[in-house]
C-alpha cells in the first residue's frame, strides 16, 4: 500500500549555518504536537486516538530537532542529501512511499534559497514540483501541449 513518489530533480541550497535555526522554528511551532498534517495514525473503536508523521520515528525526530540536526531530520523522514565542502545540503533525493514531506518542506520553506525546487513525480507518471520563494512554497503541475507535427492529405 502507498503511492511511490521519487525526486526527478533538484536545485537546493539549506545552508548550514541555519540548521539549528531551523530546527528551533519546528520545535517552536506545533510541528511536534498531533496534528491534522499527520498522516500517520492509531485508532481504538474507529476513533484516531494518536497522530505521527507517516513512517517517521517521532522520538528520534524529537531528538534530531533538539540537537539542531537538520540532516537527520531529513533521513527521518525519508530524504536522501548531498551536502558541499561546507556541510550545506545541495541536494535533496527522495524515492519511497509518499508520507509527509509536502508538510516538512513547507514548514521549511523560508530556509530555501528563493527559486530552489524539487521536482517529484508519482509511480503513475503525475508530475509536480515545489519552487520556493521568499517565505512561500509553490506547487506546479505540468500542462500537456499537443502541436502540430505532420500534416496528412
Amino acid at each position: 500500500m502507498g503511492y511511490e513518489v521519487h525526486i526527478t530533480n533538484s536545485s537546493v541550497k539549506l545552508s548550514a549555518k541555519y540548521f539549528k535555526m531551523a530546527c528551533d522554528h519546528l520545535l517552536s511551532t506545533s510541528f511536534l504536537e498531533q496534528n491534522e498534517n499527520m498522516s500517520g495514525f492509531c485508532s481504538e473503536n474507529g476513533e484516531i486516538v494518536k497522530r505521527y508523521y507517516a513512517w517517521v520515528n517521532m522520538d528520534k525526530l524529537k531528538i534530531a530537532l533538539e540537537n539542531g540536526d537538520l540532516p537527520e531530520v531529513f533521513s527521518l523522514f525519508g530524504f536522501r542529501l548531498a551536502k558541499d565542502e561546507e556541510g550545506n545540503i545541495i541536494h535533496l533525493y527522495y524515492q519511497d512511499k509518499s508520507g509527509d514531506e509536502q508538510y516538512l518542506l513547507n514548514c521549511l520553506r523560508e530556509y530555501f534559497d528563493e527559486g530552489d525546487f524539487i521536482q517529484f513525480q508519482g509511480e503513475d507518471g503525475k508530475k509536480w514540483k515545489y519552487v520556493f520563494y521568499k517565505t512561500w512554497m509553490y506547487f506546479y503541475e505540468p500542462i500537456e501541449v499537443w502541436s502540430v507535427v505532420d500534416i496528412f492529405k
